[in-house]
């Protein structure tokens, strides 16, 4: 998902401690969100990681944000979905109303993500206010370079 991102593979405990690469895990899973920053956010990289991932055959996840999962395989197919997601709705929107609305329609859905935290302001608002505008960032600086290539 980016070039100076590891993941490390425990072979005796069969753990992966993801990194970034699969993205935020908050409230056991209740809420996962791509990790998209800037400058280096790559989607096929991404993508790429989490299938590296899957390979592996790991017992248990370790997110670096913010937990350990054991729902292994629905947590890759989920994150690979929600990746997918984000992609499409910022492209529907680069299209269908231009790139300059990418990133406020991408936030707006980002925030409906992120609902189950509200709840619990220490974390929804930073969500709010820092995470989910720098996921759409990234992503509006993807399409912008997917748009470039068609």
């Amino acid at each position: 998902h980016a070039p100076h991102e590891i993941c490390v593979f425990d072979e005796k405990s069969g753990a992966v401690c993801t990194g970034d690469a699969m993205g935020l895990y908050l409230e056991q899973g209740v809420v996962l969100l791509p990790n998209a920053v800037l400058p280096d956010f790559d989607l096929a990289r991404g993508l790429d990681s989490i299938e590296r991932i899957r390979k592996l055959g790991p017992a248990a996840l370790l997110f670096a944000h913010f937990g350990a999962c054991f729902r292994v395989e629905e947590t890759i197919d989920t994150m690979t979905t929600i990746l997918n997601r984000w992609e499409d709705i910022a492209m529907k929107a680069a299209r269908n109303e231009g790139i300059g609305r990418v990133v406020p329609v991408l936030k707006e859905y980002g925030r409906g993500q992120i609902e189950a935290l509200r709840s619990s302001p220490a974390l929804y608002d930073p969500m709010s206010r820092q995470i989910v505008p720098m996921i759409a960032a990234a992503y509006e600086k993807h399409c912008k370079s997917r748009m470039s290539m068609i």
